[in-house]
């Protein structure tokens, strides 16, 4: 939930590749290098933007067969660069940590630009490989998607945005593996696809060749905060409240049938998080995009009979899509779509007897996996969905109670919380770190299973 979406978790290739260029693709060949000391102008005192942690509103391009000057909005340049810097058709995760590269890279130039002239005019970029290539219109339906995937996240080095280089190649052959002459300081186009094809995330692809760099939200789309709710079973009943403090019932909605699991996700993107649930009987998520109508506006039957429901926005791309954990093997399930019933990614984490929960716990506008381990009362995080590996844990809670998640302070970053059911409480902790209570509020009612989200931001 980064436009920032947060929800609750409810309880309950072998490398092998031939880059194969299409006609579009090689008519836009990869650049055989951008340049970054291209000689310094005279200084006019132009104005750059100047600021790390919100990337600019528009960009100064030098078109160099013309020699004017053009201002373009930020992001639609970002998505003319992509497709001539990377080859469209090559994997998501791929095109994704280029266009962190070719956004990071620009935006560094709009906070240092400030000697670069051309016929007393001020620019930030060319549109040529002195700077990375720009062509108005360019844009392609893949390098859109994987712009639109990151756009939220900022990648920093030292608290800074840096100038991230990238080459084609880093050992002189297009086909070198993943991370081949990785030197920590310019990524490898060619190499970025072996990584994605090795089954990489673009945030591991950019750690892979930047060093020392930390990946986090802002500057894209807002963070909502996550407020509270419950489902009551025994009458298929959603009730909402717009506050983590007040304890107000602000809304409620009858869906599903009784012996449905509540789940809930920003399933159409369009920045509010709405309810769904989940027939065991048959392994069908049912979504609703209101929390008014109760009306079914989509089914996906996914997993199997016994597999617990988790929702998260896996790919990174502001929509919410379903899985489902399999508690006899404690692995995950992932699906990118909510129409096409289709294993996209699986991950085994935790062991017998865990809850499953999800969350954006480094707060890189992906959503990954957890554990909550009733029998210790301890949370249990994975920044990754292809590495089982625990990147952090917090022990918060008693027994007995019911892990939620979300994004309580809106700052980007999904943390945890409890719901103890035998008194209607919600327990909220504003850190995956330090166990403390910073919320507690009462809101529904003995045996309500807890749901939350960003209802109404």
């Amino acid at each position: 939930m980064v436009k920032k979406y947060q929800w609750t978790l409810v309880p309950l290739v072998a490398l092998a590749m031939v880059l194969g260029v299409t006609k579009a693709a090689a008519a836009n060949a990869l650049p055989s290098t951008m340049g970054t000391t291209v000689g310094p102008l005279a200084s006019t005192g132009c104005n750059g933007h100047y600021d790390d942690n919100n990337p600019p509103a528009s960009i100064r391009v030098l078109i160099t067969a013309t020699g004017s000057i053009v201002t373009v909005p930020f992001e639609q340049y970002v998505k003319d660069v992509l497709p001539n810097e990377w080859i469209a058709s090559w994997s998501a995760a791929a095109l994704q940590a280029g266009a962190m590269a070719a956004k990071t890279y620009a935006w560094y130039w709009t906070n240092h630009s400030g000697d670069r002239t051309s016929g007393g005019q001020c620019f930030d970029v060319y549109d040529s490989t002195s700077s990375q290539v720009y062509k108005a219109g360019s844009h392609q339906p893949s390098t859109d998607a994987a712009v639109d995937a990151t756009w939220p996240v900022s990648m920093h080095r030292g608290g800074a945005i840096f100038e991230s280089q990238y080459r084609a190649n880093l050992t002189g052959n297009n086909g070198e593996g993943c991370g081949a002459g990785a030197d920590g300081s310019k990524m490898s186009q060619y190499g970025s696809q072996a990584c994605a094809v090795a089954g990489y995330s673009y945030q591991r692809i950019l750690t892979t060749y930047y060093s020392g760099i930390t990946l986090s939200t802002g500057g894209g789309r807002p963070h909502y905060t996550t407020t509270l709710g419950v489902y009551r079973g025994l009458s298929s009943t959603f009730i909402f409240s717009n506050s983590t403090t007040n304890g107000h019932t602000d809304g409620t909605l009858v869906f599903g049938a009784q012996g449905d699991i509540p789940v809930t996700g920003d399933w159409n993107a369009d920045g509010f998080t709405t309810v769904g649930t989940f027939r065991p009987s048959t392994s069908t998520f049912y979504f609703d995009n209101s929390n008014i109508t109760g009306n079914t506006d989509g089914s996906l039957a996914f997993g199997q009979f016994g597999d617990i429901p988790v929702t998260g926005d896996w790919d990174c791309d502001g929509s919410t899509t379903v899985g489902v954990y399999r508690p006899s093997t404690s692995t995950f399930y992932f699906d990118n779509s909510n129409i096409t019933s289709r294993i996209d990614g699986s991950l085994t984490f935790g062991q017998k007897g865990d809850v499953p929960i999800t969350g954006d716990w480094d707060g890189d506008g992906c959503t990954t996996v957890g554990v909550y381990r009733p029998s210790n009362s301890t949370f249990y995080f994975d920044n990754s969905n292809i590495t089982a590996h625990t990147d952090g844990s917090i022990t918060f809670g008693a027994t007995g109670d019911v892990p939620v998640t979300g994004d309580w302070n809106a700052d980007g970053y999904t943390t945890i919380g409890v719901y103890r059911q035998t008194t209607g409480v919600y327990y909220l902790c504003n850190s995956n770190i330090t166990p403390h209570t910073d919320i507690t509020t009462a809101f529904g009612q003995q045996n309500d299973t807890p749901i939350t989200g960003a209802w109404n931001h």
